[in-house]
């Protein structure tokens, strides 16, 4: 694990417990509410396990919370936020072999969403073909990544970028043969 997942881990897990006595909740309440077993919210207050998206939401419904209270930025009502590289909320997709790190902050009506994305060698954007009403920029830093728009491929380098518009079926994989590094910038944001 490196530092950003345990410091992202560390970060999820303070929020949790927050939740937990905001809302009045015992381990037991909170695992009763959320369906989930008192050993796994014990696990995630600790430490001991970062959760799953899904694990997440049910707390997120059981504590009547935004997701972006377990994993976004602190709201501290500044104009800015400095996401250091060693504590961005990172996510781990290993069976598309790929670590994105997210670099924007999560500002009331934000209308940009920006992720640094190691992909290793073999690493894609999954079965399924993306689709979303976001347009989307990409910027290879390392390595190759391949593209596939419709029935058309274009592979980029280091240095090149393509620009999406939004609701264009597309897909991504490493074309190289070690890690790519990728920046993906979306507007608006995914994950609104």
């Amino acid at each position: 694990m490196d530092d950003g997942e345990r410091i992202t881990r560390q970060r999820m897990s303070e929020q949790v417990r927050s939740a937990r006595s905001e809302k009045g909740y015992s381990l037991t309440d909170l695992a009763r509410a959320s369906g989930l077993s008192v050993s796994t919210i014990h696990k995630i207050e600790n430490c001991a396990m970062t959760p799953t998206v899904m694990t997440l939401l049910r707390i997120v419904k059981a504590v009547g919370k935004d997701i972006d209270f377990f994993v976004g930025e602190p709201d501290d009502h500044k104009d800015y936020v400095v996401i250091r590289y060693r504590e961005a909320i990172c996510s781990v997709f290993a069976p598309e072999k790929s670590l994105i790190r997210g670099l924007s902050a999560k500002f009331p009506n934000c209308r940009l969403e920006v992720h640094h994305s190691r992909i290793r060698r073999g690493g894609r954007s999954g079965k399924k073909v993306l689709i979303h009403n976001s347009e989307e920029v990409s910027i290879c830093w390392k390595g190759m990544m391949k593209f596939i728009i419709g029935k058309e491929t274009t592979v980029l380098e280091p240095l090149d970028s393509i620009h999406i518009k939004s609701g264009v079926r597309h897909r991504w994989e490493n074309a190289w043969n070690g890690e790519s590094e990728v920046l993906f910038v979306y507007s608006p944001p995914l994950l609104t």
